[in-house]
């Protein structure tokens, strides 16, 4: 599961290195770089509240269901599964690693299978996935587990901007135009009632999938991606592509550096990623 997030002590040892500070994603400007954090968890929750007490404006972008049924995303539970196998594989091969090609390919294969699915679809096939590979559901650590109500106030008494992520976080790859803007919709109301915001700029589930033109027509915001493939930056009008900074963050870490020392080239301020990442919020909508 470490995998997934980026250590508490790395994250602020890289927010105490930064130059400038980010700014609110509507007031981004081609100078300036907003920090925008996804999806409804304790971690995505601590990431935030930590930017703040830096003196950071972020954006976290959530999913009201996980918040409301208290369960955990699917993915979430596919990857400790699959490291539970890892773990079974190892008794007789002890090389073998969840970035082993077998078991990259199986975890890439069942999220592609449960990523469109919702409710109890969704439950059903995860419980056939461990059903398959003769596998307890397993425990969820409290970082990965969904952020409650009482966590969302304190984020939005913090200043935490909230975004919308979709209902679910299903793969809107899978949705009709008139299915994907219910699904907005429908979220951006939730979470303007629940927080008391303006919820403006949407966040793509998974970040790949583009959607219909008419859906992008009809956001009052900008919508974002974050897709390695593709180039970062504005791809159309509305639609920005995001620069995913986590491994930055990590191999930053890797290299022993504390607060208060020089960022390495590729973090410094003045070139390489903020210097892309600079580019990414250029054209917002008003």
């Amino acid at each position: 599961m470490d995998r997934l997030y980026v250590p508490r002590q790395a994250f602020s040892d890289f927010l105490g290195a930064l130059t400038s500070q980010y700014v609110p994603v509507d007031d981004c400007g081609p100078d300036d770089i907003a920090l925008t954090v996804d999806d409804s968890t304790m971690a995505a929750a601590a990431a935030c509240l930590l930017a703040r007490e830096r003196g950071h404006e972020v954006t976290l972008y959530l999913n009201p269901q996980q918040i409301i049924d208290q369960t955990p995303y699917f993915f979430t539970i596919l990857n400790l599964a699959i490291d539970r196998l890892v773990e079974r594989a190892r008794q007789s091969e002890p090389g073998a690693r969840w970035r082993s090609p077998r078991f990259q390919q199986l975890r890439q294969e069942m999220r592609a299978r449960l990523a469109p699915l919702q409710g109890q679809a969704l439950h059903a096939a995860v419980l056939a996935f461990l059903d398959e590979w003769q596998l307890e559901t397993p425990a969820v650590p409290p970082e990965a587990g969904p952020i409650d109500m009482p966590t969302l106030s304190k984020l939005v008494a913090a200043g935490v901007q909230i975004g919308n992520h979709g209902w679910s976080h299903a793969d809107i790859a899978a949705m009709s135009p008139d299915a994907l803007w219910d699904d907005i919709s429908r979220t951006q109301r939730w979470l303007m009632n629940a927080t008391g915001q303006r919820i403006n700029t949407f966040a793509v589930p998974f970040g790949i999938a583009t959607p219909w033109p008419e859906v992008l027509e009809r956001l009052t915001g900008i919508c974002m991606l974050v897709d390695g493939a593709r180039p970062v930056g504005e791809l159309a009008p509305g639609l920005v592509n995001r620069l995913d900074i986590t491994d930055q963050i990590v191999a930053s870490a890797r290299l022993g550096r504390t607060e208060g020392e020089a960022a390495p080239p590729e973090l410094d301020g003045r070139r390489g990623w903020r210097a892309t990442a600079a580019k990414l919020l250029k054209r917002l909508r008003t």
